[in-house]
């Protein structure tokens, strides 16, 4: 029966074939896969606190369902899980805060099949490079950073009171920032946001402008009484409102073109978006295929084990009756 359990010091050490750990601290990659002959690792524990230089770590084929025990490793470049029973998404953004970690590989985890998971990983992990054996492409960084989203774990049921709801509701994603993730911006606004526009300096100025312009024109008014007539009124007000008018039309014209840009902003982050969907249920067909094969390899693995065992098995009986043989030869 296999055995599963904690990773401990003495335990790296003797999967390492060492007798004290004098050279931990020199140690810059380290292999401690699963196997079928050996125990698989379910918990890092304290086991590699000895190893704080770590860049390259394969902790492959285990059964490792959480992150603690790695936080530590602050120059780790390389982190292989593949195949174990990591299903948490808020597991795998722990690993933020690991700012030199450029590769990671999380294939055959449960994790993978939450929805938007390879999107959210490049968020919340941006110094990746590779991921799950494939390059990280700037069309999915932007994806990433534009994207909406509520982890499972923020998730809450519809209340009937919009007030209730708006002061109870947590900001999306808050728990994972606490676990010291960085440089990432959170996003809550619809797409339809992206077309709202921003006062501009000139809109700032122009502001100011209107309101010396209203001040002015009551003064102008109040000055000239009921003795103005109709047409020096006239042409005090047009000599006060035409630059206004001059100016709305050139602010108007900026915030077409400005609307219009982003508009085709909003029509590339739509089609990137469509683009990795499709993507993505590749990798799901690959993954899944990947899977199947792999089970197939691990039951062949060990129909031959017994064949092996059959074939010592005949070998040994072979050379008794041959020595028997030769026996009865040397007494005849």
């Amino acid at each position: 029966m296999r055995k599963s359990g904690r990773l401990t010091h003495q335990r790296v050490l003797k999967m390492l074939g060492l007798t004290s750990d004098a050279n931990s601290q020199n140690v810059k990659t380290l292999h401690l896969p699963g196997s079928s002959s050996k125990a698989k690792i379910t918990e890092l524990g304290d086991g590699l606190v000895a190893f704080p230089n770590v860049q390259n770590l394969d902790l492959s084929r285990n059964k490792i369902q959480s992150v603690d025990g790695l936080l530590h490793l602050t120059g780790l470049k390389t982190l292989i899980l593949y195949f174990n029973s990591i299903t948490s998404i808020e597991e795998v953004l722990k690993l933020g805060c690991m700012a030199s970690l450029k590769e990671l590989d999380l294939r055959l985890n449960g994790v993978t099949t939450v929805k938007d998971y390879r999107l959210l990983v490049i968020r919340f992990i941006p110094s990746l490079i590779m991921l799950d054996g494939a390059k990280v492409f700037p069309d999915e960084r932007i994806a990433a950073q534009n994207m909406r989203y509520v982890l499972p774990s923020e998730r809450r049921p519809k209340r009937v009171h919009k007030k209730k709801k708006e002061q109870d509701e947590p900001s999306s994603l808050m728990s994972i920032q606490s676990v010291c993730v960085p440089f990432v911006s959170i996003k809550d606004e619809e797409e339809s946001d992206l077309l709202r526009l921003k006062p501009s300096k000139k809109d700032k100025e122009f502001s100011g402008e209107s309101e010396r312009v209203v001040d002015n024109l009551l003064e102008l008014i109040l000055n000239l009484g009921v003795e103005a007539t109709e047409d020096k009124l006239r042409n005090t007000l047009r000599y006060i409102i035409d630059p206004l008018t001059k100016h709305s039309s050139e602010s108007f014209a900026e915030k077409e073109k400005e609307n219009d840009e982003l508009q085709k902003q909003l029509n590339d982050y739509q089609k990137v978006i469509h683009d990795y969907e499709s993507h993505t249920q590749t990798l799901d067909m690959l993954s899944k295929s990947h899977e199947q094969i792999l089970k197939t390899n691990e039951h062949l693995l060990a129909q031959i084990e017994k064949k092996d065992q059959h074939i010592v098995q005949l070998n040994r009986e072979y050379s008794e009756r041959l020595q028997r043989i030769h026996q009865k030869i040397d007494s005849m």
